[in-house]
């Protein structure tokens, strides 16, 4: 592996994870969902909330009435990280096609885009069976959402060669 660094300039093997754009992404979206999501779960549990992401995304095929069974949690968690996957690899594709330059602008970019396309979206178009009519809920959802998109940046920026 020494020989491969000198000869190549970068710190991973040709097999890397980080080199399969598509495995990179998903691993860059999941990562950077987790604090999200955290975020979400402790402002629920402390009443702020009334949904966490994983209860928007579950909403998606069950009605609002059925959003604490365990079940339904874990497919909304699921449904959840894969689109957070799905972005993770979206916005990884757009650095790398635009010269892996501002890696953190164009993730927060990418973050902000899915604020209002995929919650506002949801919401307002009643995709999910969650309705959210409160303005503090729907700003904080706007702050977790660029926290996500900084650090899927932070993460390519970091390990992206």
């Amino acid at each position: 592996m020494n020989e491969y660094i000198r000869n190549n300039n970068s710190s991973f093997p040709p097999d890397s994870v980080i080199r399969d754009t598509i495995i990179f992404g998903v691993l860059v979206g999941v990562i950077s969902n987790i604090p999200k999501e955290l975020l979400k779960f402790i402002l629920t549990q402390l009443g702020v909330h009334e949904f966490t992401f994983s209860q928007l995304a579950a909403g998606l095929f069950v009605d609002v009435e059925l959003l604490t069974d365990p079940i339904i949690i874990i497919t909304g968690a699921i449904t959840d990280l894969t689109v957070a996957g799905l972005l993770g690899v979206a916005t990884v594709y757009l650095v790398r096609c635009t010269d892996r330059t501002f890696p953190i602008w164009k993730s927060l970019f990418v973050g902000l885009l899915a604020f209002v396309f995929l919650y506002g979206g949801a919401l307002r178009l009643e995709i999910t069976s969650v309705d959210i009519n409160n303005s503090l809920e729907n700003f904080l959802s706007l702050l977790q959402h660029i926290l996500f998109g900084i650090i899927m940046g932070i993460l390519i920026k970091r390990y992206d060669t």
